[in-house]
């Protein structure tokens, strides 16, 4: 299956609000297609749709005093066309909907009726001015709602984006790791042990990086972990860094993925200068693996 491209989005405000940016093929059409078809051409279709209305019914003048045939082709055709944009405009949105775990929004609501007691003379007869204003006031609804779901689209999106930011999914430094999670020979007495996270090789003094959005709970010296740092992500999952030379931060401070928090070294129960890296999750250590893509090449 062909790869997609992926396109961003980014809105820059001229005041002081932040830059937002889009990631979502289907969104940023969606966000186009309103913006120039819901606010744009409805908005001009449907008052020049009343001003024919009116020059029907002789309380105005025509538009451009051209014949009313002619001008009622003329939106015929614009209502054809605006149709057409809307049913792409549905697919693009639903997707998007279905990409940020958004609920299919229903057919019969996307109709977005309108209801009253029905008077003489209140329904324009088909192929009529009045018909095709109506057509357009429809659509002006439709847009509305089209509106209203890309709103909710972005609060999800936005939403979405905040979580991520606090999962440890990527790798806290540049190297070779040495050793996984799990059951291994203590380098030390050669006795088979749990290994509570992944060791990972790098020159003395490499930058350490947070692996996600949180806060530095704890900083300290420790007989096995040496100088070590951990970080709180408020959403159940801890990060903890071992034996580094250097620690960067305080605690209680808040740190952002890729904010350098230390260096590598070896201090505590090291054989040589590497990061000691765990992820706990609910107070339980997990693989670190299940968060990011080790490299090909692992060292036992």
């Amino acid at each position: 299956m062909a790869l997609r491209k992926r396109l961003t989005l980014v809105l820059i405000p001229h005041s002081h609000a932040p830059v937002r940016e889009f990631g979502s093929l289907a969104l940023i059409c969606g966000v186009l297609l309103i913006m120039l078809t819901g606010y744009g051409i409805f908005g001009h279709a449907v008052p020049y749709a009343r001003s024919l209305w009116a020059s029907q019914n002789g309380t105005g003048n025509s538009a451009g005093n051209r014949p009313l045939s002619l001008q009622l082709e003329e939106m015929k055709t614009l209502v054809a066309t605006l149709r057409a944009q809307m049913g792409e405009m549905v697919e693009r949105e639903q997707a998007a909907r279905l990409a940020v775990g958004l609920p299919h929004i229903d057919l019969d609501v996307r109709k977005v009726g309108v209801g009253g007691p029905e008077t003489p003379g209140s329904k324009a007869p088909a192929g009529t001015v009045g018909q095709v204003q109506a057509d357009l006031e429809q659509l002006l609804r439709e847009a509305k709602l089209q509106n209203a779901s890309l709103q909710s689209i972005i609060r999800k999106a936005q939403a979405d984006k905040t979580y991520w930011r606090h999962i440890p999914t990527v790798r806290p430094v540049e190297g070779t790791t040495t050793s996984t999670f799990g059951m291994r020979s203590d380098p030390f007495t050669g006795l088979r042990r749990m290994h509570a996270g992944y060791d990972i090789a790098a020159r003395p003094g490499e930058k350490v990086r947070a692996t996600a959005d949180g806060v530095i709970v704890n900083i300290g010296m420790d007989v096995n972990y040496g100088r070590f740092i951990e970080i709180d992500h408020r959403n159940g999952y801890m990060t903890r860094y071992g034996h580094l030379s250097k620690v960067i931060g305080t605690t209680g401070a808040r740190t952002s993925r890729g904010d350098i928090i230390g260096h590598v070294g070896n201090s505590g129960r090291a054989s040589g200068y590497h990061l000691h890296y765990e992820v706990h999750r609910n107070g339980r250590i997990v693989d670190p693996a299940a968060y990011f893509f080790p490299e090909n090449e692992i060292v036992d």
